[in-house]
């Protein structure tokens, strides 16, 4: 029956080999190693929840393998990982509740080990031992070799559990020279305010830590009229960080004259755009929106940054003109308006468009027809009384109004015409002989005379 195959037996089994075979081939060149050493180097303390390293080194004559057990108390720590300091070395372990055994052994005949870092060890200590405490690791059954298994001493590291960092984060004390804090400080309120002068252009908040360990980093800050923010932070020894914020009012310069200016930099709408476009010194604008827009929303930016406010507009649209009002305030207090009329259009219904569309062309033809039509009337009526105005029995009125039957004598041949103009010469030529005659008269008389 075959057994199963142990990667990690098998390993040990390869260096024990190995090392059979530098002890054989060293044999015949003896170097003692009686002189060969370990020590257990690193720090004296550590914290609850610390993680620490220690360093096992071997000093004095020179080896190429080394065999031992690592002992600590699971009490106090629990082991992490651990590595070489030799590159080339090959190593192996076995780990049990407080025990670590280690065989390594060089990679090479003339790779010795001779006052050097021989393993770096890596623990943690738990969170609940308590402060105070001391318990030691210890490097037990040590086989040291340089070619014989000479035996080493044993080694051993005593540790000290310290008290835990501080997370005392506290202030005990702050203040700013003749300034009065709002509410009165204590350490567990974190914020404050405060009201300087104007004459007060910076100033850095006094600061004092509860615990000595923590330090404290105070921010120092020019003041601009109005409102400022100063922050205190303070950092305990575990880290943790805490943070004091003062709200710092310095008081407007006594001659200063706050402007009246209630204008805005820009109008901003979220649908369309303005109409015309936007110029701080006109007030008012129209957005034309199609029926698919319902809401709109109009917002402005103070011309003057020390403008009081803006305050946006918000809009349900009916159908048609909705007006916003913008009102800006300037920083003493006067008020701006600008208006914005938002013209929402009708509903687009192609049926209806469909159906009026036929009915508007017949009505334009009819009106144009009738128009040209009389014209012609007048014209061919007259013609129809000239054709029965002979058989009728008052002659007379025909010749006595020539003007008004002007289109019965075109149709005659124009005689009429001639008989009126022969008529009216007639009568001047008998006028003139008249006046001649008179002249001719009176002329004789005033002779005779």
């Amino acid at each position: 029956m075959k057994s199963k195959n142990n990667p990690a037996r098998n390993k040990a089994l390869r260096i024990s080999v190995a090392i059979l075979i530098l002890l054989t081939l060293f044999s015949l060149f003896p170097v003692s190693a009686d002189s060969a050493t370990l020590s257990l180097n690193g720090q004296a303390s550590v914290r609850p929840g610390e993680e620490f390293t220690l360093v096992l080194h071997n000093g004095g004559a020179p080896i190429i393998s080394a065999r031992f057990t690592v002992e600590y108390d699971p009490a106090f720590f629990s082991f992490s990982y651990y590595y070489c300091g030799k590159e080339n070395w090959d190593s192996d372990h076995d780990i049990q509740s407080g025990k670590i055994s280690i065989i390594t052994i060089a990679g090479s005949l003339s790779d010795f080990s001779s006052d050097a870092d021989l393993f770096y060890l890596v623990f943690k200590a738990n969170q609940n031992v308590t402060p105070g405490t001391s318990t030691s690791v210890r490097i037990t059954n040590v086989n040291l070799s340089d070619g014989n298994y000479d035996y080493a001493p044993a080694a051993e590291k005593t540790l000290t559990i310290a008290q835990p960092l501080s997370s005392n984060a506290n202030l005990s004390a702050a203040w700013y020279d003749g300034v009065t804090l709002t509410p009165a400080f204590s350490p567990s309120v974190t914020e404050y305010s405060a009201t300087v002068p104007f004459s007060v252009s910076s100033m850095q908040m006094g600061a004092t830590a509860e615990h000595s360990g923590a330090k404290v980093s105070s921010q120092y800050a020019n003041l601009e009229v109005g409102y400022n923010k100063l922050v205190v932070t303070v950092t305990a020894e575990n880290g943790a960080q805490k943070y004091y914020v003062f709200h710092i009012t310095r008081e407007q310069d006594p001659n200063y004259v706050p402007s009246s200016d209630a204008r805005l930099r820009s109008i901003e709408v979220s649908e369309g755009r303005l109409s015309p476009a936007f110029d701080p010194d006109t007030f008012r604008y129209v957005v034309y929106v199609p029926y698919e827009t319902e809401t709109i929303t109009v917002s402005g930016i103070p011309y003057d940054m020390k403008a009081q406010k803006c305050d946006g507009v918000s809009a349900e649209l009916e159908t048609g003109d909705n007006e916003l009002i913008l009102s800006p305030i300037a920083e003493d207090g006067t008020d701006g308006h600008y208006f914005i009329t938002v013209r929402r259009m009708e509903a687009y219904d192609p049926e209806t468009e469909a159906e009026t569309e036929p009915v508007t062309e017949p009505e334009t033809e009819p009106e144009t027809e009738p128009e040209t039509e009389p014209e012609t009337d007048p014209v061919t009526e007259p013609a129809d009384t000239a054709e029965t105005e002979p058989t009728g029995t008052e002659p007379e009125e025909t010749e006595a109004d020539p003007v008004s039957s002007g289109p019965d004598t075109r149709q005659n041949g124009g005689n009429g015409d001639f008989t009126v103009t022969m008529i009216v010469l007639i009568s001047v030529a008998a006028i003139c002989i008249g006046v001649v005659i008179g002249i001719l008269i009176g002329a004789v008389g005033k002779k005779r005379g």
